[in-house]
């Protein structure tokens, strides 16, 4: 087995530990696993709301999505003053709820061991709401968003 299969197989192990909570306690399906050559995705969803846990080269995403026809939505390259946005990432939620806790995400770098848990924990404590489907909080975040957006095109 290839450092980089052990890697995934982790990744998928502290998933599948980490986020059950997203099954017991808010009503999603059991996570969907997709593969490619340099992605792994596992997909969870309710009747509401998609998670998904990205591993990537880089490192570990979380994204927060507001269905749309029971599909999570593409995530819009250019995000202009109109652009609809119906996912974020987790540290933008954690930017605004928790700065500490958006703080220490980033220490983390790519460790996986500790990335997983922690960001588990950080989505239980800070995206309740969002998990039950009250998507009120990415007003903020699109605000958020778009300002970075506008600020890079400078």
């Amino acid at each position: 087995m290839s450092i980089n299969e052990e890697l995934e197989r982790k990744f998928e192990e502290l998933c599948e530990t980490h986020f059950l909570f997203l099954e017991r306690d808010f009503g999603f399906r059991p996570a969907e696993v997709k593969r490619d050559i340099r992605v792994t995705r596992l997909t969870c969803k309710n009747g509401t709301t998609g998670v998904q846990v990205i591993f990537e080269r880089d490192g570990v995403l979380i994204l927060l999505s507001r269905l749309s026809q029971g599909k999570i939505p593409s995530y819009p390259l250019n995000i202009g003053t109109f652009t609809r946005i119906r996912s974020h990432y987790l540290d933008t939620l954690l930017h605004v709820r928790s700065p500490e806790d958006f703080d220490r995400l980033r220490q983390f770098g790519y460790d996986v061991h500790q990335v997983i848990p922690f960001c588990a924990r950080a989505l239980s404590i800070h995206g309740g709401d969002v998990l039950v489907g009250d998507f009120s909080i990415f007003r903020t975040l699109d605000n958020l968003v778009r300002h970075r957006a506008k600020e890079l095109k400078r």
